[in-house]
């Protein structure tokens, strides 16, 4: 199981400090050196939180993966392969690059997809999709060439009450079965902490976690290399002891 740090939450704190610091290529390093084996960098040609120059440094510093997360847009694939990427996410085809991006409604994506996998495959470069937690969407993403699926559990962390909670692990759970059934990686992202990983962490299926926002805010209080070092820690103690 592989942890991965989402580095456009450092660059929004960046917007509001003059000084230009927090670097999120910085961070990315860091991040690697607390033990993280994967970054993500969310970047669209269009404009957004992170610019070309983020990308490149990112690139330059970090020795594992990093991954291109974009919008579903063919006109934004010559773009991003010029970063010479380990694997890219696509979101929705809407996505700016400032807001959190959907995850993608295969009914009127599908085609389009189809052929951005294609463009990534021909270039050796594999394609996950964001996906809401559900079979059919897993069926779709084998269908059009993609590699992986990163499934949101924004439900389960904005869970009210247990029987809501254990209803998205469920949901969840199901999902990477379907992904496994068809040779896909599945990955895991949005929502989850230290506190309400654990569930997910015991799933056999999940591959790989993908923290963000929430290591940046508790960053905030006792450090990034502490911060990343707990998610790690819980992530890989619950997998241990599932």
């Amino acid at each position: 199981m592989r942890i991965g740090f989402y580095i456009n939450p450092i660059a929004r704190l960046r917007e509001h400090h003059p000084s230009g610091l927090p670097d999120p290529a910085l961070a990315a390093a860091l991040a690697e050196s607390a033990g993280v084996q994967l970054i993500l960098a969310g970047w669209t040609p269009n404009g957004g939180i992170l610019n070309e120059r983020d990308i490149l440094l990112t690139r330059e510093l970090v020795r594992g993966d990093l991954f291109i997360v974009t919008a579903a847009r063919e006109d934004a694939v010559n773009a991003i392969l010029k970063f010479h990427p380990d694997g890219v996410v696509l979101l929705d085809p809407d996505w700016d690059g400032v807001h959190q991006g959907n995850a993608l409604f295969f009914d009127s994506d599908s085609e389009s997809v189809s052929q951005i996998c294609s463009l990534f495959k021909s270039a050796a470069i594999p394609v996950a999709v964001l996906i809401e937690a559900n079979g059919q969407s897993v069926k779709t993403a084998a269908r059009i060439g993609a590699s992986g699926v990163v499934i949101d559990c924004s439900l389960y962390a904005s869970a009210r009450t247990e029987k809501d909670a254990e209803e998205s692990i469920d949901r969840i759970a199901a999902t990477t079965m379907a992904a496994n059934k068809f040779g896909l990686v599945a990955s895991v992202a949005r929502g989850l902490t230290s506190a309400n990983v654990t569930p997910v962490a015991r799933n056999p299926y999940v591959e790989e976690i993908f923290f963000g926002q929430t290591i940046g805010a508790r960053a905030m209080l006792v450090g990034l290399d502490t911060a990343i070092r707990e998610v790690i820690s819980t992530s890989k103690h619950s997998r241990v002891n599932s």
